[in-house]
């Protein structure tokens, strides 16, 4: 099957059940990068389907390590993953048979919890995934399309300026240039349990990664602010209303202190530059 997955880790040893739950003979890329287990890198080779890629850069830019791993694949059809996720079975057909038609293929996750607070963190990145942005977030885990696309898009994949909330941007491009875009029914991947500190830590970093996309186009710090506040006070997009008929009144707090989380992130950059 003319299908590569790439994978990025570092040390994360849920890759090998990753791997485990590949049900196809497809080419595996795995990046491993910001100095990564070669304990795992061994681990990994016992898998003949997989095509180590190692980077020695430190530090965890998704984007970058994105762009190395689609370089460095030999197929049309690029399916993203992350290392912590699952395959259920018998969905990797359904985007080899749906590349065939459309450029863009995008498969659900099914995230998982075991207590409280990963319940709350799995609600939020559900309604993140299925409601906030009506779809058009596409999400880089369970993300495919055609190589070729980046011809048509910019003549590039992901911005590796941004370092986090790269698949936002690509997604605005995708819509952008008018490509067809189809959603695989049901789930096609299974997310563990993440604890809210984690989840917390990712807030902030994309909040990081909007701003530089947001001083890239040239938007102004004034107009962020007050579209910020108008959507935090006012629930301009109704997230508030959606979190609260969803999962009541924890889940609306909870979409709060994401929010929150991810503004500071934004804004103590924007800050920290305007000073300077």
């Amino acid at each position: 099957m003319g299908l590569s997955i790439i994978i990025p880790v570092s040390r994360d040893f849920r890759l090998l059940d990753c791997l485990k739950s590949i049900d196809i003979s497809s080419e595996i890329v795995v990046v491993f990068n910001n100095n990564p287990s070669r304990e795992l890198i061994e681990a990994s080779r016992k898998d003949q389907r997989v095509n180590p890629v190692v980077v020695n850069d430190i530090g965890c830019n998704l984007a970058k390590v994105f762009n190395i791993g689609i370089e460095a694949s030999s197929h049309e059809y690029i399916l993203l993953v992350n290392s912590d996720c699952i395959f259920l079975p018998g969905r990797l057909n359904d985007y080899f048979n749906e590349l065939r038609i459309h450029p863009v293929v995008k498969g659900h996750i099914q995230f998982q919890s075991n207590s409280l607070t990963t319940r709350l963190v799995a609600e939020l990145r559900f309604l993140f995934h299925e409601f906030f942005s009506e779809r058009k977030s596409l999400f880089g885990p369970g993300l495919a399309f055609h190589r070729s696309i980046s011809e048509k898009i910019g003549s590039y994949y992901f911005d590796e300026d941004m370092g986090w909330g790269e698949d936002g941007e690509l997604s605005e491009r995708i819509y952008a240039f008018g490509l067809d875009v189809q959603h695989l029914p049901g789930y096609v991947l299974s997310h563990p349990p993440e604890s809210m500190r984690h989840d917390l830590r990712v807030a902030y970093k994309i909040g990081y990664g909007e701003w530089i996309q947001h001083t890239k186009k040239g938007m102004k710090l004034m107009k962020a602010i007050l579209t910020d506040v108008t959507n935090l006070f006012c629930d301009k997009k109704r997230r508030f209303r959606i979190a609260f008929l969803h999962g009541g009144f924890l889940l609306t707090a909870y979409l709060l202190v994401w929010k929150m989380t991810a503004h500071v992130g934004y804004y103590k950059h924007a800050f920290q530059i305007g000073g300077k």
